[in-house]
Parts: C-alpha cells; structure tokens; sequence
C-alpha cells in the first residue's frame, strides 16, 4: 500500500481520469523533446516546467514567449535568475542544461493572484481523521518572496491566513462560497486519490487562484508539512493537522 508518491506526472493522471476534477487541473505534459515545450508555449504563452520528482519548488521554471518583444521573445526564470533568448531552440537547449537529463513536465501556466506583488497561492490540508473519514483539517496562504517564481517556504515563501489574502479580490461572503469550494475539492481529490493508492492517508493540495476566481489545482503532495499551520493565529487549526499526523503515522506503523 502506497502512501508516498512522489511522481508528479503520476498524480496528474490519477486527477484527470475525474471529469469533475479534470477541469481544474491546469493541462500538464512530460517533456518528451523541444517540440512538447514549444507547442505548450504557442497555446499558453506561460508555463511552468517542473522535475517529475521534486520538492520545495526546486528546479521548478517559469518559461514564457512574448511575441511582441521583437530582440528577446523567449525567456526562463529559475530561481532568481532570468535568462533571456533571440531564438526558441537556443533557449530550450540552456534549460535542458538545467534538467541534467532528468524527467521535467511542463505546465499550463497559472496567472495567480498578488498580494504585495506577489504570486500567493493556498495549501489545503486533507487528513483521514481516526474515524477513518476524509476532512479537510486547515488552509494557509503561501505568498512568493519577492522576484520569485514560486510559493514554497523552503524557497522564501511567507505563510499568511487566506483570509487576509482574499481580502482584496472578495467580499467576505464570497470568502465563505471560496473555502466551501476548496473544501469539496480537497475532498474529492483525497477520494480520487484514495480509490488508486490506498496507503494515502494525509494530503496537502496547492491551489492557485486565477484572476477569475477560478481555483487551480497545482500539485499534490503526499507528504505534506505540518507545521506550516503553527504559523495560524488560530491554535485550533495546528493542534488538529498535528493530532491527526500523529494519528496517521500511529495507525500506518500497525
């Protein structure tokens, strides 16, 4: 029974085998040559590139084509490190430097929502309780540091209460309707994953909002860190996600 996967492509599919989830699963492809990247780039003209087996957002790319830049119409930002192209293959050639032949995945980019400036997007915590029933146990906002690509903690990343980051784009009615929505897919994606790997017992989503409100599931995470929530106000939130790992890994070690 396995309880840890960590192949990103893998999970994608499990996902976009649900009618009901597949719509909000941004169109994602392996890299099989330069031809799987360039035609993702004409469709979405921003996309992220991604290690099949990564974590805390490492060798994660955004890589993007502005037609209307006559001198320099292709670039990558990785890290923090932008590096501009006149010409598409002398581009993917520098990325794939970067992959040093590993498996990547490209991505439909997410024009998230800011706060400050910054790209924030929400993990969403779903546990198995002890009654052995799915819940979701806590969401947390994790704001990009400055010039940064991505949201994880590990790379820079601020954690902040979703309510303060949704402030600006909804009322707090709207807010409500927003988390219940978040909730059901967290659900429905823990019951997805369930039915195919029945080991899994806890799962962090990471859930991008685009500017039309619409959530965008980003990744799933079957080893999702606790104490992120400990940065909650709320000690209710943190004292629930922890008691339900501890629980997790009790019931898994009989």
């Amino acid at each position: 029974m396995r309880k840890i996967i960590s192949d990103k492509w893998e999970k994608t599919e499990v996902l976009s085998r649900h009618l009901d989830l597949r719509e909000f699963v941004p169109v994602t492809k392996p890299i099989q040559n330069r031809h799987t990247l360039k035609e993702m780039l004409e469709i979405y003209r921003m996309v992220y590139v991604k290690p099949v087996h990564g974590m805390h957002g490492k060798g994660v790319a955004r890589v993007e084509w502005d037609e209307t830049n006559a001198e320099h119409p292709y670039k990558y930002q990785l890290g923090l490190q932008i590096a501009e192209f006149a010409d598409f293959n002398e581009m993917y050639e520098d990325l794939k430097v970067k992959m040093k032949g590993k498996k990547y995945l490209v991505q439909q980019g997410i024009h998230m929502l800011q706060h400050n400036a910054c790209d924030f997007d929400i993990r969403v915590m779903v546990q198995k309780s002890p009654s052995q029933e799915w819940k979701v146990t806590g969401m947390i906002g994790r704001v990009a540091e400055d010039g940064r690509v991505v949201t994880n903690v590990h790379s820079g990343g601020k954690l902040r209460p979703i309510e303060l980051l949704l402030q600006s784009y909804m009322s707090s009615e709207a807010q409500k309707t927003f988390i219940s929505l978040l909730k059901q897919q967290g659900l429905r994606v823990a019951e997805a994953m369930y039915e195919e790997y029945r080991g899994v017992n806890q799962l962090g989503l990471d859930i991008a909002t685009d500017k039309y409100l619409k959530p965008w599931i980003l990744e799933v995470n079957t080893t999702p860190d606790p104490y992120i929530f400990l940065k909650l106000q709320d000690k209710r939130i943190f004292s629930r996600v922890i008691r339900y790992t501890k629980y997790n890994r009790r019931f898994n070690s009989h």
